[in-house]
């Protein structure tokens, strides 16, 4: 459409607050549920409906693809956040969560150009940094995860993530 995407998502909120009661408290809810609920597959089948009421409500795409790879469900949750990008374009908890199930399937390189995409838009944000210096971690990359690591210590709120980020690349470096 000609809407820009964030007055359109404002609208599609808007419309869903007047199709389902309550819509706002049951989405936060269910968006709970499906990052750390004990049963996320619960959460489905009411973001499939909300996505059937309005078909441009990408933060459906992107809560089923959460729970899905809280299931173990990488293919689905991949198709879920690619079907999201497509709505919602380039969002950077998007990327994050391809670049995780990239990175879950043995393809640390594509996980690590994705975060890195994420991280030209959002480059303070401290847990695209951690995923970068796992990402590289995995690739065999240890001088620029430590060097990543110097740069992430920087940012406001940094200091337990990356205390275990430099545990885990000391308890590596043992091995």
């Amino acid at each position: 459409g000609d809407l820009a995407k964030e007055p359109r998502d404002l609208c599609v909120r808007t419309l869903l607050c007047l199709d389902v009661p309550d819509f706002e408290a049951r989405f936060a809810r269910l968006t709970e549920a499906a990052a750390r609920g004990p049963k996320p597959v619960e959460t489905i089948a009411d973001l499939q409906h909300w996505l059937q009421l309005q078909p441009s409500f990408w933060p459906s795409l992107y809560w089923q693809a959460i729970a899905r790879r809280r299931m173990g469900e990488a293919d689905a949750a991949l198709d879920l956040l690619v079907a999201a990008s497509l709505l919602a374009g380039p969002r950077t908890e998007i990327q994050h969560q391809m670049a995780v199930l990239f990175d879950m399937r043995g393809n640390p390189k594509r996980a690590l150009e994705l975060v890195e995409e994420a991280l030209l838009q959002r480059p303070n944000e401290l847990e695209l940094h951690a995923a970068r210096i796992e990402f590289l971690l995995h690739l065999g990359r240890r001088e620029e995860a430590r060097e990543g690591l110097q740069r992430a210590a920087e940012l406001e709120g940094a200091a337990q993530r990356l205390a275990d980020l430099r545990a885990r690349l000391e308890s590596d470096s043992a091995d």
